[in-house]
């Protein structure tokens, strides 16, 4: 019994300390592609909602907001509708914007994909907010550079 709760507290501190699942990452676009996560509200015990945009300098080919979710001890968790806003600049300084919203199911994660083969301005933000039951999280965003 003893061996089992000390393999627990191990475990468990581990996944308490992973920098992604807690703190809020910055990434560039500058190379092929970027991505980052803030801890968000969802249906397991460990939520993200995240950004991964790909594309090359100003250049963006895709923008993708999802939710992650897991629950102790680390099992993907079911997760059904999610709501997805991203934003940005594009180049000339037009104000970008899209929302959609997925009414389906996935596990361990949810989320929206655009297709867009855009160009966005240098030095601006692509950001995203991925909102669950009607909570809408701060925005984890991407730097563009060129």
């Amino acid at each position: 019994m003893r061996k089992i709760l000390l393999g627990f507290i191990a475990l468990f501190s581990m996944l308490a300390a992973a920098p992604s699942a807690n703190a809020a990452t910055h990434s560039e676009i500058g190379v092929q592609s970027a991505g980052g996560c803030i801890s968000a509200h969802g249906p397991g015990d460990w939520n993200k909602h995240c950004i991964d945009v790909v594309g090359k300098g100003v250049n963006v080919e895709t923008v993708e907001g999802h939710l992650s979710s897991t629950v102790a001890p680390y099992f993907p968790r079911q997760i059904c509708v999610v709501d997805v806003k991203i934003w940005g600049t594009e180049l000339g300084g037009y104000y970008f914007e899209r929302t959609k919203k997925n009414n389906g199911c996935g596990l361990g994660s949810l989320g929206v994909k655009w297709f867009l083969n855009m160009k966005f301005e240098p030095g601006s933000q692509i950001c995203s907010q991925t909102t669950y039951e009607g909570r809408v999280p701060g925005p984890v965003c991407i730097q563009i550079r060129p």
